[in-house]
Parts: C-alpha cells; structure tokens; sequence
C-alpha cells in the first residue's frame, strides 16, 4: 500500500516485506498454542473481511476489488492448509514419509486457492507459510523462523541489487551468513 501512497518511497517497500514473516512466525506461534484452530481461523476469515474495504480503497478507490486481496487472505488459507497438513502428518499409523507425500495436494490445493482468488503473495505466500510451520523445530532452520527473515520475500517486489545496497539488506545478509554457520 505505500507504494500506492508514496511512489518514491522504497524504504516503506523494504519495512513492508519484513511485516510478511512476521505474520507467518506470529500465525504459527497462534496456530501452535491455541485451544481451537477452527476459532483462530474463523477470527483471521473475519478481519480479512473486515480490512478488505480499507485495502481495496487504498489501492483501487472501490470498495471492492476482486481482483487483489489482502494479505490476512493469505494468512487465513495458509491457516487452513497447515492446519490440514498437522492432522495428516499426525496419523500415527502411516509412515513419515508416506504422510508428506499425502501432504503435498493439501498444499497445492490451498496454493492454487490463493492464486485463484488474487491473495497477496498468492501461492507463494501459502507455500512460504507451510515451510516455515514444518521448519519451526529444526536448529538449522530455527533462526529464519524465529526470526522472521525470509530473503525471497523481501526480494518479492525489488530487485535483489536494490536489496543488497540497502541497509535493510546488509543486515538480512549477515543474519543469513549467521544462519549459515550452524
């Protein structure tokens, strides 16, 4: 939205594509210490509904778009896609890998829903969120997830050179190189 706002202020772009993991690290948190997923995915559904009026005004001047949606639209379907993925990968009954193999249509399914319904970050945002739930308890990945430094999606919108030369971008590479470490 600054974009729209304030065409020549990239520095707003930068801030705006760290607010993306931060939401994905905050759903996951929620997702893994609430009572009731269905009511945590109900409360996300209904403030997607509720901002989509500021955003779709902001960005097109209507009151609705059908053509953009919000991003707590794709936080709502990667709710719903990790929430199926949890109940499969917890069939006790059924090997490890065969779990993720039943896994992966799950994901397509909720990835095509928000290419489909013009979400931001459309598949993309779906499938960083699921990695990033399947990632939260490997040590290796512990650092991007808590966190929150996800380079492909602040290179979404800029262009990698852009990254690297901004502030913003030297401090996610020495998180990076930090990370690579371990």
């Amino acid at each position: 939205a600054w974009s729209t706002l304030f065409p020549s202020a990239e520095w707003l772009t930068c801030i705006g594509r760290i607010a993306f993991p931060i939401y994905i690290f905050l759903l996951i948190e929620g997702f893994s210490y609430t009572r009731s997923k269905v009511r945590y995915a109900i409360r996300l559904l209904i403030f997607s509904i509720i901002s989509e009026i500021p955003f779709d005004l902001v960005y097109t001047g209507e009151l609705f778009n059908k053509n953009h949606q919000n991003v707590f639209f794709t936080l709502f379907l990667g709710m719903i896609v990790i929430t199926l993925v949890d109940k499969v990968l917890n069939i006790s009954t059924v090997k490890l890998p065969i779990r993720y193999i039943l896994s992966i249509p799950i994901v397509a399914l909720g990835m095509f829903a928000a290419a489909k319904l013009h979400t931001d970050y459309a598949a993309n945002g779906v499938f960083t969120i699921v990695v990033m739930y399947l990632l939260r308890n490997y040590k290796t990945a512990e650092m991007y997830y808590k966190l929150g430094v996800k380079r492909i999606v602040l290179a979404r919108e800029l262009s990698i050179d852009k990254i690297k030369t901004s502030v913003i971008g030297k401090e996610v590479q020495k998180l990076v190189d930090k990370v690579g470490e371990y």
